[in-house]
């Protein structure tokens, strides 16, 4: 009797084991699952300078564009109700300020804000005024626009980026945060450079055809002669040869396009001038590749004094 019930016990045993590997699974609806997606910005510029100066904080993190590829182009934009609207779908817009994009002010009265960030890049920055104002329309226009030829000037101006960044993308701070720093580390070590160069400069006075290069000589502690007014009349020719007359082939002529170097050539010859061309004004150039130019140049000076 025992042996039959064990027979029983294990027949059964066997049926519900078949049972069970034959029992269909019960699908079950699958459950979304939870993802953080990272932000992505689109970021426009007003120039390839501020371009590169984005590029610098955000890395590939996310989208930015340039409006402008020369200072020609961006002095005579007109903007249009397509041009606002495009702006303010993006998140940030960043602009050099200083009167460096003289329609801004304007432009920015007109957009809407409910979205796009209005970054000015020269808030808090040190601004010189220009010898001479300019007009835009019927606007006067004082203030020099290139403080970014100061290096002081510039990392506060990529100071004002790597924030506003940061506020509309705070999960990435830290990022930032180390590409910001890495920055101005290297930076600070061009400027060293710089300014050790411009040491063995300082009895060199520095001819200016114009305001562009004030910030630069500024800071770089040099001492500078205007040209704007010595081609006028005989006059001013004279007066220009007092100033100068015991400096021969102690005078740089800094320039920035090569049109201003033909235009002073005779003065050049006369006073033996040496040509100095600091690239980057126009705002079409990464900084530290500026910074190498500038170095290389001021080298070559040196090399040949």
């Amino acid at each position: 009797m025992k042996k039959q019930n064990a027979v029983i016990i294990l027949i059964v045993t066997i049926i519900l084991t078949a049972i069970g590997c034959n029992t269909p699974k019960i699908n079950e609806p699958n459950t979304p699952i939870s993802e953080e997606r990272d932000t992505v910005l689109n970021i426009t510029t007003t120039n390839k300078s501020l371009y590169y100066m984005v590029k610098d904080i955000i890395g590939d993190k996310h989208n930015v564009d340039y409006m402008f590829k020369d200072e020609k182009s961006l002095w005579s934009f007109v903007y249009s109700d397509d041009s606002l609207n495009n702006i303010a779908k993006k998140d940030l817009f960043i602009y050099m300020g200083s009167n460096y994009e003289p329609w801004v002010p304007a432009f920015n009265d007109n957009i809407k804000k409910s979205k796009v960030g209005m970054i000015n890049a020269s808030r808090g920055v040190k601004i010189l005024n220009l010898t001479k104002s300019k007009t835009y329309g019927n606007k006067e226009i004082k203030e020099n626009p290139y403080y970014f030829m100061s290096i002081d000037n510039y990392k506060i101006a990529l100071l004002n980026i790597k924030n506003a960044v940061q506020d509309k993308d705070p999960k990435n701070r830290q990022f930032y945060e180390q590409n910001f720093n890495n920055k101005i580390k290297m930076v600070d070590e061009k400027a060293d450079k710089l300014k050790s160069l411009a040491d063995e400069l300082k009895e060199f006075y520095v001819a200016l055809p114009n305001d562009n290069s004030d910030y630069l000589i500024e800071y770089l502690g040099l001492k500078s002669i205007k040209l704007n007014d010595v081609l006028k009349n005989e006059e001013e020719v004279k007066k220009f040869d007092d100033k100068v007359k015991d400096k021969k082939g102690k005078i740089l002529f800094f320039y920035t396009e090569d049109a201003e170097k033909e235009l002073y050539e005779p003065l050049i010859l006369k006073y033996s001038m040496k040509p100095l061309k600091a690239p980057g004004i126009n705002g079409d150039m990464e900084y530290s590749y500026l910074l190498d130019e500038l170095i290389k140049n001021l080298q070559n000076i040196i090399n040949n004094k």
